[in-house]
């Protein structure tokens, strides 16, 4: 009886190991394809962090073009294009302040048809949903960097964005392939 409970104790801290190797091992493997996530996470994260996702040309422009926008704005873009950070550095509201899916139905809606506004194609709860939003102007990254060229699959969720065609924007700033509009989101 003493032995078994002895040769238990021994047991348990070897299957606990074995446990942990293959734990080890099973993180090793899945780990790769959720570098990208990380590296998303740390693209809203603050200060130092943002070098090595957000070119410094496009930082410093968002930065300058946050600062000259009222208070009252709202930004509109596809946040895989660094526009969250018109509101984690610049302290501007945007519509998709975080680089997760939209998770509301106006700000899907918004994400798949904003292009729609002003057209015979809008409906009445796109036209609700831009109304809710507020937005007031459009950020675009054209670069290389941009969320359409590096993550095409997952930048999709805004085409509706992507697509506002330019009638619709006043340019406000524009610097290289960075440019902030003003945007009349009317239906």
């Amino acid at each position: 009886m003493i032995e078994s409970g002895a040769r238990r104790r021994r047991i348990l801290p070897a299957a606990l190991g074995v446990c942990a190797l293959v734990l080890t091992v099973l993180v090793a493997l899945v780990a790769p394809p959720r570098l990208p996530l990380l590296g998303s996470l740390a693209y809203t994260a603050y200060g130092v962090q943002l070098t090595p996702y957000v070119p410094a040309a496009e930082r410093a422009f968002i930065e300058r073009t946050a600062a000259e926008l009222p208070a009252d704005a709202v930004v509109l873009a596809d946040p895989l294009d660094g526009a969250t950070l018109y509101w984690s550095l610049g302290r501007v509201e945007t519509v998709y302040p975080t680089m997760s899916r939209p998770l509301t139905r106006e700000k899907t809606l918004v994400a798949h048809y904003a292009y729609r506004a002003g057209t015979p194609e809008a409906s009445e709860e796109l036209c609700r949903a831009l109304d809710s939003v507020g937005a007031t102007h459009l950020y675009r990254d054209l670069s290389e960097e941009s969320g359409q060229r590096i993550n095409p699959r997952d930048s999709e969720r805004w085409r509706g964005v992507h697509d506002i065609p330019e009638p619709r924007l006043t340019q406000v700033a524009a610097e290289g392939p960075y440019a902030l509009y003003e945007l009349d989101s009317t239906c």
